[in-house]
């Protein structure tokens, strides 16, 4: 297949995907932006450029990308011999998925295990919850003293 059927047909492929992660990412971030008092302040930059990003960034993947695939990326043929850094991931990713498949089967041997794993965190994470503070900022300091007198009975305002 020609380059630029490939790029098309993987753009089509991967196209409503981009579009929904780039949609939903937006619409958790977008309410940081309308929020009010200080933490709406604190992060309201922050909202805005993380939406600018995700917005930016799907854009991208929708429209250069592939247009740039299809310009510098050349077709792969089976006689080549494989560099150091492709038989080097070649293994990496080999050794990962048997990790994944032993620790896998070993969740699955032990599914009370895995089991009451899970719950303990639940119950831990909401003892923490219930233990530690919980105020975002500290109290405010308003940068005056207060000083309180009292003066005799039979002193005067001279």
């Amino acid at each position: 297949m020609p380059p630029y059927e490939a790029a098309l047909q993987g753009s089509k492929e991967i196209g409503f995907t981009i579009l929904s992660m780039t949609l939903s990412l937006c619409s958790a971030f977008i309410p940081l932006l309308f929020m009010g008092g200080v933490i709406g302040k604190i992060f309201h930059e922050f909202a805005f450029v993380i939406v600018s990003a995700v917005l930016i960034s799907g854009f991208i993947s929708l429209t250069l990308t592939p247009m740039l695939c299809s310009r510098l990326v050349r077709p792969h043929h089976a006689d080549n011999k494989k560099t150091f850094m492709e038989r080097f991931s070649e293994k990496f990713n080999h050794s990962l998925i048997s990790f994944y498949d032993k620790t896998l089967a070993a969740v699955l041997r032990h599914p009370v295990g895995a089991l009451s794993v899970g719950v303990l965190s639940v119950v831990m994470t909401v003892v923490l919850f219930k233990i530690l503070p919980s105020d975002f900022l500290p109290p405010d300091d308003i940068g005056s003293i207060v000083v309180h007198t009292q003066a005799g009975a039979r002193s005067s305002c001279q």
